[in-house]
């Protein structure tokens, strides 16, 4: 598993690259507080969403993800 690192704490392409590197190993990347990139959810073998109700990082849009995620059994 890819421990959660936020968007902000790291850069959108190495946010990118760490999802990449979970498909061909089959492990899961954790978004981090800092809210879901598309390309994160476009190239990661499995995700862990984290969800905050704090302003930083919070998103109605994550909470669909995930809802849609798990409803996939993915």
């Amino acid at each position: 598993m890819i421990g959660g690192m936020s968007y902000g704490a790291l850069s959108k392409e190495a946010k990118t690259a760490l999802a990449k590197a979970t498909s061909p190993v089959g492990t899961v990347i954790s978004n981090g507080e800092g809210g879901i990139l598309p390309e994160e959810l476009e190239n990661s073998y499995r995700q862990s969403i984290q969800v905050l109700a704090s302003r930083m990082g919070f998103a109605k849009r994550n909470l669909e993800v995930a809802v849609t995620r798990l409803s996939e059994g993915t």
